[in-house]
């Protein structure tokens, strides 16, 4: 960083590589405008910088203290803010995630991470842990899961409801398997950490079927004593 002055002006910097590694040594002097993580798999910011937007297409990780305008996560991907980092908000955070593809947030094991906002904060289908919310902004997540230790926060969850399998062999994850009625027509959206699951009569039409545990689930309890036709879980 000797001698080195970064004019970004309206400059977009794509980072296109898998794994992808921008990392500052500035102290946070440096001042960078728009960074696109093109990957799907994984980008990581490393240093203390400012930045105009930043879009993580893929999983991302944020290493170190930094101001953003707009910081957005994509539906479907995990996010590490390192123990102790501060995140600076100056726009908005956009992290939407669906109820098939949740967002998750959090910090390194046993740290605490900070975002800091003056402005209001939403998001929306988050599983969030371990994240400080200050600035005197409101931070609100809807349809998201406070999984422990967040402060700042207002948590509104899923309503409690009960989601039935039906249409025999299938992947867990698998919105078309999970109904709102015994039998009935697919709901779209896999269980959450608020929804029992009941394996009923209905679930299994015909013998030797399979839910197969294809990815992390939630669910809040699970009822197999009305199931027939000996499944496989």
């Amino acid at each position: 960083s000797t001698n080195l002055t970064i004019n970004s002006g309206t400059s977009v910097l794509n980072c296109t590589a898998d794994g992808a590694l921008l990392k500052s040594n500035s102290s946070g002097n440096y001042t960078f405008n728009d960074v696109n993580f093109t990957s799907t798999v994984k980008g990581t910011i490393a240093g203390s910088a400012h930045f105009h937007d930043v879009h993580f297409h893929g999983d991302g990780e944020i290493s170190s203290s930094n101001s953003f305008h707009d910081l957005n996560f994509t539906a479907g991907h995990n996010y590490t803010i390192s123990g102790y980092s501060e995140i600076t908000i100056l726009g908005s955070l956009n992290a939407t995630g669906t109820c098939t593809a949740m967002i998750n947030i959090s910090p390194e094991v046993g740290y605490l991470a900070s975002i800091i906002s003056a402005l209001p904060i939403n998001v929306s289908y988050v599983r969030m842990r371990s994240v400080v919310a200050s600035g005197g902004g409101t931070f609100t997540a809807t349809h998201s899961m406070d999984l422990c230790c967040n402060t700042g926060w207002t948590f509104i969850p899923p309503p409690v409801k009960n989601l039935y399998w039906v249409g025999n062999t299938g992947n867990w994850n698998d919105g078309n398997h999970w109904s709102l009625t015994s039998g009935g027509a697919p709901a779209g959206c896999p269980p959450v950490e608020t929804d029992n699951v009941i394996f009923d009569a209905n679930s299994f039409t015909i013998p030797g079927q399979s839910v197969i545990m294809n990815a992390v689930g939630y669910c809040r309890n699970m009822n197999w004593t009305g199931a027939t036709n000996v499944p496989t879980f």
